[in-house]
């Protein structure tokens, strides 16, 4: 829960916390002796999951903990997606000798029935792993090393 500075370095000072620092340079305070009361306060995670960016917001029924604004690799993933898609057409366009009939020609044909049910796209994929990796930062669940 939220703590006046004051009162966090009252603890530090007379060592029932310590101070620490997180993966992203915020300082919070881990006490090293039982509180002396266990209240807890309910918390929100509220995420706007978007194409390009998305939104996380961590929310307290008083105020708001942690924000965040996440450009996702949507555009990136896709452009590799396209140039390998044409460097696949220049292979199989290099390997066919157009001189033979049709049905002797040397290359595999386009074959519809082995899509996999269910499989997300790469873009959407990269975007909603990097919307996991957000959340698991901003939630105190579990502490870290």
């Amino acid at each position: 829960m939220p703590t006046k500075p004051s009162r966090a370095r009252r603890w530090i000072k007379e060592g029932k916390a310590i101070g620490k620092f997180n993966d992203l340079d915020i300082f919070y305070v881990q006490l090293t002796t039982e509180p002396s009361d266990s209240k807890t306060q309910p918390i929100a995670i509220g995420i706007n999951p978007g194409k390009l960016f998305s939104g996380i917001g961590v929310q307290s029924s008083l105020f708001t903990l942690w924000k965040a604004h996440l450009e996702l690799p949507f555009k990136r993933v896709r452009e590799c997606l396209d140039n390998r898609c044409l460097m696949r057409r220049g292979r199989r366009k290099r390997r066919i000798n157009r001189q033979l009939p049709f049905n002797l020609r040397a290359h595999r044909q386009k074959r519809f029935s082995n899509r996999r049910q269910g499989k997300l796209a790469p873009s959407i994929r990269a975007n909603r792993q990097r919307l996991d990796f957000a959340v698991r930062l901003s939630s105190p669940s579990k502490p870290r090393r």
